[in-house]
């Protein structure tokens, strides 16, 4: 969750890039792969990326990178929560 506070500079944005919808309304199918721009200075937050596991108490660690495409670290599927 970003608060206002957290947003600053844009960087609570993100715009979500897919590499196969093919949808007019725009929406992403589940299951799609995508890659997500961080907004801030217009877009030059960089493209969030996984770089392993994360620090004890933590899932992964992730930051953002210069290039989209790096071996997968920066593809992401949303997917369904379990039922």
């Amino acid at each position: 969750m970003t608060t206002r506070d957290a947003n600053r500079a844009a960087t609570g944005q993100w715009f979500v890039f897919a590499e196969e919808s093919t949808t007019l309304d725009g929406a992403v199918p589940l299951g799609d792969v995508v890659h997500l721009l961080n907004n801030y200075q217009t877009a030059q937050g960089g493209w969030l990326e996984i770089n392993g596991n994360g620090d004890t108490g933590t899932l992964h660690n992730v930051y953002t990178s210069a290039y989209c495409v790096r071996g997968g670290a920066a593809s992401w599927r949303f997917k369904a929560p379990a039922p």
